[in-house]
């Protein structure tokens, strides 16, 4: 049902916010009269309305966007910027969006590998006075590479994904140098 109810409401902004001023000669006409009701409903709406309205909690961004466009409402200017805010905060989070641009579930597994790829280098660093954290940061770097490589599938132009992988591999050349330079050490002190 809010799903439904979104998609009215987006319809209804985008489709009235779309029409030039010069279209709407008359202030009598059913189209201004309902673009008016609906800047009128929306300058009134508060924060958690509009929350479950849409069934998300909003970003601090889109809550500051809101009270902009709330305050350009009342004084009667918010016609374009309101389209813009209404698209944004109903196709967010959107299942049809999801399903057919696959932008967030492709932003969050770039995003997921860029993670074990910071982890993956924070444990190396760490390894260096706790000695067995190196295993962890071994263990990270791999899912930072693999990870990183199915969302480059999924998406080319994910640069979380490329970073992540450039961390791995990065993290995993400091590991192969350091296992050199340990080796190199106890051999030179007879342990080898």
């Amino acid at each position: 049902m809010r799903t439904i109810l979104r998609y009215v409401i987006a319809f209804t902004c985008l489709l009235f916010f779309t029409f030039p001023a010069h279209t709407a000669t008359t202030p009598s006409s059913p189209v201004k009269m309902h673009v008016q009701a609906v800047l009128t409903k929306l300058a009134s709406m508060k924060v958690k309305e509009l929350q479950q309205l849409t069934g998300r909690k909003l970003t601090l961004k889109e809550k500051l966007g809101f009270s902009i466009l709330k305050h350009q409402v009342k004084k009667g200017n918010g016609g374009r910027m309101a389209e813009l805010f209404v698209k944004r905060i109903l196709t967010k989070n959107d299942p049809v969006t999801k399903k057919h641009g696959k932008k967030a579930e492709e932003t969050s597994k770039g995003q997921t590998a860029l993670v074990f790829g910071i982890i993956g280098l924070v444990l190396l660093i760490a390894g260096l006075f706790i000695p067995y954290v190196i295993i962890g940061s071994l263990v990270a770097s791999i899912l930072a590479i693999v990870l990183g490589s199915v969302a480059k599938k999924e998406n080319p132009s994910d640069t979380k994904a490329s970073t992540a992988k450039l961390l791995g591999w990065i993290t995993l050349g400091l590991i192969a140098l350091l296992i050199i330079a340990v080796a190199v050490a106890l051999s030179a002190w007879g342990w080898g």
